[in-house]
């Protein structure tokens, strides 16, 4: 029946929502759903071919209906996928907003992330990483808080900033073959694969963005 497929995603979305996790990528659901939508699409298309004009009974009733059934899949794929990213972005925040913490490799959630999913973790991360480097070089100028205001609002850290890091240098794995690299603090490192790393937290925070390295707990 029409709509079936865009409820089955809307049920995957919700029982995502109430475990709290990402569920596998239903790739045969959303395909299902695309080609009911472009089937309608056509339907419709074909029912007002005569220059636009609604068509008489009963081809009027039908259009209807195909249109309802049309958007109703629309709306529904877009529940789908909002709610992955949803989840994503909690699953981020739920690690302090460290990459390779939320998303490593060994972790139920990376198990379940299609390259799509990859690259937006990758792409927020990035975009909260430039977001809180600004409050920082916004700081230079005069009259600019945001020395004081990250102090006290740590943006990757979890939230409030109430008490120092109880690990100051954490230790990495190297995912891929890098080769030289500077870290903030100045240090000079041979990233190679597999190699490990002891490092302070604010030297390692793009490498795990650029996906250079994971922290081993």
């Amino acid at each position: 029946m029409l709509g079936d497929h865009a409820q089955t995603l809307v049920l995957d979305a919700h029982r995502s929502l109430q475990t709290r996790t990402l569920i596998p990528y239903n790739t045969e659901a959303v395909r299902a759903v695309i080609r009911e939508a472009q089937s309608l699409s056509d339907s419709i298309s074909i029912l007002y071919q005569d220059q636009g004009q609604p068509p008489p009974s009963p081809y009027y009733e039908e259009a209807v209906i195909k249109a309802h059934a049309l958007k109703r899949n629309y709306r529904n794929h877009l529940i789908y996928h909002q709610q992955r990213l949803d989840t994503l972005k909690d699953k981020f925040w739920e690690k302090g907003g460290m990459l390779s913490a939320a998303f490593g490799a060994e972790t139920d959630t990376r198990k379940h992330m299609t390259t799509a999913d990859e690259a937006f973790a990758k792409s927020y991360a990035e975009l909260c990483m430039r977001l809180k480097t600004s409050y920082y070089e916004d700081a230079d100028e005069p009259g600019m808080q945001g020395p004081q205001m990250m102090d006290a609002f740590d943006l990757l850290g979890g939230g409030v900033d109430a008490a120092p890091p109880k690990d100051v240098f954490v230790t990495v794995r190297v995912l891929k073959d890098v080769g030289d690299v500077e870290t903030v603090s100045g240090a000079r490192l041979t990233l190679t694969k597999g190699s490990q790393y002891s490092l302070a937290r604010e030297d390692i925070e793009n490498m795990i963005v650029q996906g250079f390295v994971e922290i081993i707990d």
